[in-house]
């Protein structure tokens, strides 16, 4: 207790240089911990649902002439047909989107928003949740019936006050479903994320009723749930008789296609995603960099005041103080301010919280799990030891005579060690930060090989198509507007695949991307050059008519020959057929694009058809795009459909949030750079300190024999530089591999030029100089007499 006192009243001291301290170890903190916190959040991913162990996602692995395909989608009829046929299964479910991010409209015309599944009845036995009203196993079996979530209740006037309550989706007017039960809302860190789930029954007022498919129709995800101490392996024999039995294993063989299926452990559908594997290790290096850097620093600010405090720590044990009290010692005061720094630490991430939202794209109160409880109390205690445990190492080794006699202490490697590594650190944020921010403006810039500039579009799905038609003649009329079209598919958006067959041939050519339907000028107002063959004859009725990609041919050519070239030729197109005869023309041939966004882009040719009939998605193309051209547009198709809730996004905004995590990452290292740097120079600043009072002897006989002040800073700054040029050089050695590992994600890549790497290297060595400078004018300036005197 005397100790504390003791340490509480020396707290404010000028040689303590508590304020640099605790504040260089509260930022560090903040940021380490939270970013670890993510780190667990991640990998908590449905760790809540009971028997988790026991549940597999059903992967469908397809075998053809043109390789091998894993989905992580089936069937409807797979998971229904596995509980029928396989003892060691004890539950099956699936799932499929109804729609995402919908607007549920009620009788009264209020809206509200949420994403909405078709689910059968044993969805809640394979994931459970607590039910605050209705029976899932009947609610989900009754057509037109829905469980909603605790969240949408509240929202459509709570538990009470919801049940039988009716609403429509407003992709499908005229379509009425009413609320028969409540659960409690799903935590964010699950993959499922459903505000809503209509009964199965219910799919074929929707959309085609393929929940009973073996074969095509693959949009369900599904689920089993084995017996206690069943391995998947196990159930091989049991899924080759059912191959037998519900595949045409003949037709299958006759076109050269394999199906299977495999089981994804649920704790690694979200865990062990590719993506996410790589950001969880990039978070992980960079928290540790952080603490790493923030400790060091700690520790090197404790050690700066080694010559001042030495002689305090020999009295000491003249008075008879031990190694042990003199640990005790440094716990306590490493206690105390690493107290005070959690707590600034913490007013910091609560300050920033909204900060913290739009970086990691989780609340602070999400980040809460079991794992993250269990965790950073370890890293703190780890940070704790170490912190006071080397600083208590080196000042229970002083000697005694210290007490008589002045102390100089000349073993400075450990010092510059500590800085080595804090050094490092900075180059390795800096130099990561701009690899990655190269990254992400590259993207942003890459042309994807057609013309967004300046395009907006709006969804029209359920939208009745004499009024899809009226307001693509209403919106030629604004005078800011170039060209209107319509199309099935974004070409940000993933598309649904169909499979290539040649007339009078069973094989199965190759899969590709469906781009389904486009209206008159898709490619014009897409800028997408044609080339080979010809545009669409447009207002056909029941066009028979296709247009390829350049990769379509390129494929076709491994398949048969065409030595005229594609155009004339026809095709099969499964999802566009009801009769083997039906056959497609190709009319022309355009150039490759990409579909999907960099990092998520679908690879497989492209073919799109065309229709007179307005599709899903509107497209309008300005002259200029303004806010006011696009709330222009936006109020023209409200007063065209007073009942819909539409609205009018930009193309190029649209582009830019496809890409808001890589920015979101990139301003997290950007944070993380400065604040490594920061904690940089504050241990610079104790270091150059320390050195300038070791030296004060020395630097006073260099003045008197002619020395100038610039020579003696020119002194600092050489031996800075031998060290912090090979710790910067090491850092940015160490971002070079980081980097790598994170651009392996990515199918088009901005480069790490040699010049990248470099430029940042000296750019940090820079900073680290002028701080050095700025921090030794005062000494090199000083009367070495004063200097001789003090000594």
């Amino acid at each position: 207790m005397d100790q504390l006192k003791i340490l509480l009243r020396s707290f404010f001291k000028r040689e303590r240089n508590s304020a640099v301290k605790i504040i260089s170890l509260s930022v560090g903190l903040a940021l380490g911990l939270v970013l670890i916190a993510k780190v667990c959040f991640e990998q908590s991913y449905d760790s809540f649902f009971p028997d988790r162990e026991r549940i597999y996602q059903v992967q469908s692995n397809y075998s053809a002439e043109d390789g091998f395909s894993e989905y992580s989608k089936t069937p409807g009829g797979v998971a229904i047909g596995m509980k029928d046929e396989l003892p060691e299964v004890e539950v099956t479910t699936r799932y499929t989107s109804l729609s995402p991010d919908a607007t549920l409209i009620t009788p009264d015309k209020n809206r509200y928003y949420g994403n909405v599944f078709l689910g059968d009845s044993c969805l809640f036995d394979v994931f459970p949740r607590p039910l605050l009203a209705g029976n899932p196993r009947e609610v989900l079996a009754r057509p037109m019936y829905t469980m909603i979530s605790s969240e949408m209740a509240e929202k459509l006037g709570g538990i009470a006050a919801v049940m039988g309550k009716t609403f429509e989706i407003n992709s499908y007017p005229g379509k009425t479903l009413t609320v028969g039960g409540v659960f409690e809302k799903l935590p964010d860190n699950t993959h499922l994320a459903y505000d809503a789930v209509v009964s199965m029954p219910s799919i074929s007022r929707f959309m085609h009723d393929g929940s009973l498919n073996w074969i095509g129709n693959d949009r369900y995800v599904s689920y089993i749930k084995l017996y206690p101490g069943i391995h998947p392996a196990s159930l091989r024999p049991g899924l080759e008789k059912i191959k037998e039995k519900y595949l045409p294993l003949d037709q299958l063989k006759k076109a050269g296609i394999t199906i299977d299926w495999s089981f994804k452990p649920l704790m690694r559908i979200h865990a062990g995603d590719e993506t996410v594997r790589r950001t969880a290790l990039i978070l992980s290096v960079l928290a540790g960099v952080l603490l790493l850097a923030a400790v060091m620093n700690y520790i090197l600010i404790v050690l700066s005041s080694l010559v001042n405090r030495s002689r305090d720590m020999a009295v000491r044990k003249c008075y008879g103080a031990s190694g042990k009290n003199i640990y005790v010692r440094m716990f306590l005061e490493t206690g105390i301010d690493l107290l005070i720094s959690l707590i600034i630490a913490l007013l910091l991430v609560l300050l920033f919280r909204g900060t913290v939202l739009s970086l990691l794209g989780t609340a602070l109160r999400d980040l809460l799990t079991v794992e993250t409880a269990l965790l950073l109390p370890a890293v703190c205690l780890a940070v704790f030891f170490v912190a006071a445990f080397v600083p208590g190492t080196l000042y229970a080794h002083v000697p005694v005579a210290v007490a008589f006699r002045n102390f100089s202490e000349n073993k400075r490697y450990w010092k510059m060690g500590l800085l080595f590594t804090q050094f490092a650190a900075a180059g390795f944020f800096v130099t990561l930060l701009m690899v990655i921010d190269r990254q992400y403006h590259f993207m942003l810039n890459d042309s994807p090989g057609y013309q967004y500039e300046n395009l907006a579009y709006a969804n029209l799905s359920g939208v009745d198509r004499e009024l899809c038609q009226k307001a693509l003649e209403e919106l030629k009329r604004l005078p800011g507007v170039k060209e209107v079209t319509t199309a099935s598919v974004l070409l940000l958006d993933d598309a649904s695949g169909n499979n290539i067959y040649l007339p009078d041939d069973d094989r199965e050519l190759f899969n590709v991307a469906d781009l389904e339907y486009a209206g008159n000028d898709y490619l014009k107002v897409m800028d997408i050059p044609v080339i080979e063959g010809r545009l669409f004859i447009e207002n056909t009725p029941s066009s028979r008519e296709v247009m390829v990609s350049r990769m379509f041919v390129e494929k076709m050519k491994d398949c048969t020959d065409w030595p005229d070239g594609p155009v004339g030729k026809h095709v099969r197109i499964t999802g566009h057929i009801e009769t083997e005869t039906d056959l497609f023309t190709i009319c022309g041939v355009y150039e490759d694009f990409r579909l999907g966004v960099i990092g998520k882009q679908d690879v497989r040719p492209t073919i799109l058809f065309y229709s007179d009939r307005p599709s899903t998605n509107l497209l309008v193309k300005f002259h200029r795009e303004t806010p006011e051209s696009l709330r222009e547009m936006e109020d023209q198709l409200k007063a065209i459909m007073p009942d819909r809730d539409v609205t009018v996004h930009s193309y190029t905004g649209e582009m830019k949030n496809r890409y808001v995590d890589t920015g979101n990452f990139t301003r997290s290292l950007l944070i993380g750079g400065l604040v490594t740097l920061l904690i940089s120079l504050m241990g610079l600043t104790g270091f150059t300190n320390d050195e300038m009072n070791r030296r004060k002897r020395e630097i006073a006989i260099r003045k008197v024999n002619g020395a100038t002040s610039p020579d003696i800073q020119r002194l600092f700054l050489k031996e800075v530089s031998y060290m912090a040029l090979p710790a910067i050089t090491a850092g940015c050695a160490v971002a070079r591999y980081v980097a790598d590992s994170w651009l392996k994600r990515f199918a088009d890549k901005a480069g790490l030029p040699l010049f990248l790497f470099i430029g940042c290297t000296l750019a940090v060595l820079l900073i680290i100089l002028i701080a050095v400078a700025l921090r030794t004018s005062r000494a090199a300036n000083e009367n070495p007499a004063e200097s001789v005197k003090s000594e």
